[in-house]
């Protein structure tokens, strides 16, 4: 199944991030699911999947590549993320046009919260690391 396929994909990934950043395994959930559908769920129903508003240390998201898409899950992940929290965007390069791309999703979610919100901590080939001030 294609699905089991990208989940052991995105296992894999998620163990090496966690090894990365000194996370502890033990507490990482991966979701399956829709990420919009899945980030608006944990916002709007406190306590849904264990996760709480202003709760989360790290929160990988590798969604829809669309431009509205990320700038909606930004959004999401931002409210559930507390203060010193990190947001791991995937898929920053890729083939997709640039007007309707990651990269200008995650512009507009920079500029709608300003400086003073996030900053940029790592940066390597597909990915961006964002933490919450």
């Amino acid at each position: 199944d294609e699905m089991e396929l990208v989940m052991q994909r995105a296992r894999s990934n998620t163990s090496q991030m966690l090894d990365a950043f000194g996370h502890d395994r033990g507490k990482c959930q991966l979701i399956r699911g829709n990420s919009i559908e899945v980030l608006r769920r944990m916002v709007w129903k406190q306590g849904w999947a264990g996760i709480a508003r202003e709760t989360v240390d790290l929160c990988m998201v590798d969604g829809d590549h669309g431009a509205r898409a990320v700038w909606d899950d930004c959004r999401y992940v931002y409210r559930l993320l507390k203060k010193g929290g990190r947001m791991i965007l995937d898929d920053v390069e890729n083939k997709k046009q640039y007007t309707d791309h990651v990269k200008q999703g995650i512009q507009f979610f920079l500029d709608e919260m300003g400086p003073d919100k996030l900053k940029l901590v790592a940066k390597d080939n597909h990915i961006e690391i964002y933490e919450k001030l």
